[in-house]
């Protein structure tokens, strides 16, 4: 059931992607469009946000062996919104991250057993539940 619901879910993403080629490569042939890297620098103002935000992607996808997936994703979450509101809304950035982090242990550790990286909270969890 699960290869056959698989084979579903890519073949549906598979025609999906055929689909956003096609239109992108009519829209660059009509000179709606272009496929040019250009618009990733601009506004200057925005770069440095988005620099921030790959080494923080890159940070979490080398620290999450180390950190757990919990923790990791509290830190990257937080930080990752401190990034875009510019480190406003502090107590809203952290309670919000707190809560997506746990609820992805939740959910996803927890009631689905999957097996992510275990980190100290996961081992902390592992004992007390």
């Amino acid at each position: 059931t699960a290869q056959v619901s698989a084979f579903f879910i890519g073949t549906v993403l598979l025609a999906l992607i055929a689909l956003f080629a096609v239109r992108n490569a009519l829209a660059v042939i009509r000179g709606e469009a272009d496929l040019g890297m250009h618009r990733l620098t601009e506004p200057v103002s925005y770069l440095g946000r988005r620099i921030g935000l790959l080494a923080l992607t890159i940070a979490f996808i080398f620290f999450v062996d180390y950190g757990g997936f919990t923790i990791t994703t509290f830190i990257f979450l937080s930080l990752a919104m401190l990034i875009l509101a510019r480190g406003q809304n502090l107590k809203l950035i952290l309670i919000l991250s707190a809560t997506l982090a746990l609820g992805g242990y939740f959910l996803f550790i927890w009631a689905f057993e999957t097996r992510f990286h275990e980190g100290p909270f996961e081992r902390l969890m592992d004992m007390v539940l």
